[in-house]
């Protein structure tokens, strides 16, 4: 495993330096791999806290009947569908818009909705669990990914060296082979 350091007859210095190469590749990885997802992680968390922060309940009244969705791919966030509904905003003043509502209620009804600081619906924010969750997956994928792009990048280095070392040992075999004697072929 550690062969390209060690000192040896065969050792040539191509070794030596696909080795470092190797070596800064996957300490670029993991440094890489780090800091995108900490990065990530902390900036999903930040703004997920951000939306529990501005977004607020509010109650409605759904002006239209929210059937089930003919294809449950259809549906929405956590199997809700659009309804039109009205709110009172704190200022008095109302407003009619569309929003999430779970399917099957009827016209008049009571339901739930979220708004945005600017008075419009939005999506219901994600818990404190469901937010550490998601930010853990995005973290974990972005450090995945600049691994890979580190790793990638490295890949036309390699393989520039590794056609060195073909056309040292052809040559070599030149010189060699003929030392050899008879050959089988």
């Amino acid at each position: 495993m550690l062969w390209r350091w060690r000192s040896n007859p065969l050792r040539r210095h191509s070794d030596v330096v696909e080795s470092w190469i190797v070596l800064g590749t996957w300490l670029c990885t993991v440094l890489a791999g780090v800091l995108a997802g900490t990065a990530t992680a902390d900036a999903t968390s930040a703004q997920m806290a951000r939306d529990r922060e501005e977004r607020h309940p509010v109650a409605a009244q759904l002006l239209q009947d929210a059937p089930d969705p003919p294809f449950p791919v259809s549906r929405g966030l956590a199997g809700q569908v659009k309804g039109k509904v009205r709110w009172v905003l704190e200022n008095g003043t109302a407003r009619t818009g569309f929003a999430l509502v779970d399917p099957g209620r009827v016209r008049g009804s009571r339901v739930t909705i979220w708004l945005s600081s600017t008075g419009t619906p939005a999506a219901k924010p994600p818990d404190a669990a469901q937010a550490r969750w998601e930010a853990a997956m995005l973290g974990s994928l972005a450090g995945l990914g600049a691994g890979l792009l580190t790793v990638s990048g490295s890949w036309p280095l390699r393989r520039s060296l590794l056609r060195r070392h073909l056309d040292d040992w052809e040559t070599e075999w030149a010189q060699v082979g003929p030392q050899w004697g008879r050959r089988t072929s």
